[in-house]
């Protein structure tokens, strides 16, 4: 999965044991690194040397390697949403591909801020048709309704 992600033609697994060896987590645990022709051995290029990968990079790479991964071990679909602007767009999706039929129940869990009421007001809009509609956190409500008209 990672060499699919990352397209690199190799990978090194590393495990440090111990501080003298560089551990600093006290725990068991192992680091798939990547590897390129292009280096020889990554582990000897500087910190400061090694491209760095910004947050929308790096969170889009984390999503395309859980789906990578087999279903026994990441079921379910990961997607990154950079910002609100792309949060929104992903409940509209949600709601345009199938998702916003009668009966459909779809649970949006997160920590607080962590983008579902974005999500969820994107998901309302698409389904009334309606871009600049106002729809509220339903954060502290323990219904929120809203009632869509069609004229097909």
């Amino acid at each position: 999965a990672l060499q699919a992600c990352t397209a690199c033609p190799g990978l090194k697994l590393l495990h440090n044991s111990g501080p003298a060896a560089g551990q600093t987590v006290p725990q068991l645990h192992f680091h798939l690194v990547p590897c390129y022709d292009s280096v020889a051995d990554p582990m000897q290029v500087p910190l400061g040397d090694r491209p760095l990968l910004d947050a929308g990079e790096a969170g889009a790479m984390v999503a395309q390697l859980r789906n990578a991964l087999p279903a026994a071990y990441a079921p379910g679909v990961c997607v990154w949403a950079a910002d609100a602007e792309q949060m929104e767009a992903l409940g509209a999706a949600l709601q345009q591909h199938g998702l916003g039929s009668p009966g459909t129940v779809l649970l949006l869990s997160g920590s607080l801020g962590a983008g579902k009421s974005t999500i969820s007001r994107g998901f309302v809009r698409s389904a009334c048709r309606d871009p600049a509609l106002d729809v509220p956190s339903p954060t502290f409500l323990l219904c929120l309704s809203y009632q869509v008209w069609r004229c097909d």
